[in-house]
C-alpha cells in the first residue's frame, strides 16, 4: 500500500505541475484518490486499519480544500475545535491501552532465559514478540517472524544462518498458541512457550 501511495503522489505531483493555475485539479484528484482507495480496499485480503495510512495525507489535503470553499469560517473553527477535543478525549481514554499484552518484564525473563542457555537466535511465532525480543535484548538476541522477507531482513538472515550452521536456536511464542504436534519438549516460562533446539521439520513447518 505504501507503493500505491507513493505512485499516486508522483502522479498527483506531475498533474499539478501542468495545471498549477486550476485550483479544482488538486481537489478533484485527492477526492478521487480517496474514493478509489476505499474501493480497492474492499478486495484486499488483509483489511487491517494500518493499510489505510497512505490515504491519510490525501484526506488532509482534501479536507483543507473543502474547508477553503466554506464561507462561514466561524462554523469551520467550531467544527475543528470539537474535533480536536474529541481527539484529546480519545487519547485520554486509551492512556492505559497496550497493543501487545506482553510486558517488558516478562519479555526480559524470556530473553535472560535464552541467554542462559546460550541461545542468541530464535524463531518467533508472534510478529510483535519478535521485535520485543530484539529491542529488549539490545539486539543481542536475534529473532525472526514466520514469513519471508521481513521489513528489516538483517535479523531474519542471522537466525537462518545460526540454524543452518547447526547453532543453538529456539522456537518461542505466546502460550495460548502453543503448537501441539512437536516431538521436542516444550517449556513454558511466564507468558511464553519455548522449544529449545527444535528439529529441522519443526522449524520448516512454520518458518519456510
Amino acid at each position: 500500500m505504501i507503493t500505491i501511495g507513493f505512485i499516486s503522489f508522483l502522479f498527483l505531483k506531475a498533474t499539478l505541475s501542468s495545471f498549477a493555475q486550476k485550483k479544482w485539479v488538486l481537489l478533484f484528484l485527492s477526492t478521487i484518490y480517496i474514493f478509489g482507495f476505499f474501493i480497492i480496499s474492499t478486495i484486499m485480503v488483509n483489511k487491517e486499519g494500518r493499510y489505510f495510512l497512505p490515504v491519510s495525507c490525501f484526506m488532509v489535503i482534501t479536507l483543507a480544500l473543502y474547508i477553503r470553499e466554506i464561507k462561514r469560517k466561524d462554523l469551520v473553527v467550531a467544527v475543528l475545535i470539537v474535533t480536536i477535543l474529541l481527539g484529546f478525549k480519545g487519547l485520554f481514554t486509551f492512556r492505559d491501552n497496550h497493543y501487545c499484552g506482553n510486558k517488558k518484564d516478562s519479555v526480559l525473563t524470556l530473553v535472560n532465559y535464552l541467554k542462559s542457555k546460550g541461545i542468541t537466535a530464535c524463531f518467533s511465532n508472534d510478529c510483535m514478540l519478535t521485535w520485543q525480543i530484539i529491542f529488549y535484548s539490545s539486539e543481542t538476541v536475534a529473532a525472526r517472524i514466520p514469513f519471508q522477507a521481513d521489513r528489516y531482513p538483517k535479523f531474519h538472515r542471522i537466525v537462518d544462518s545460526v540454524f543452518n550452521n547447526g547453532g543453538s536456536v529456539a522456537i518461542v511464542g505466546l502460550k495460548e498458541y502453543m503448537p501441539k504436534k512437536v516431538t521436542t519438549p516444550i517449556k513454558t516460562l511466564s507468558d511464553f512457550y519455548i522449544i529449545e533446539n527444535p528439529t529441522s521439520d519443526e522449524v520448516k513447518s512454520s518458518f519456510p
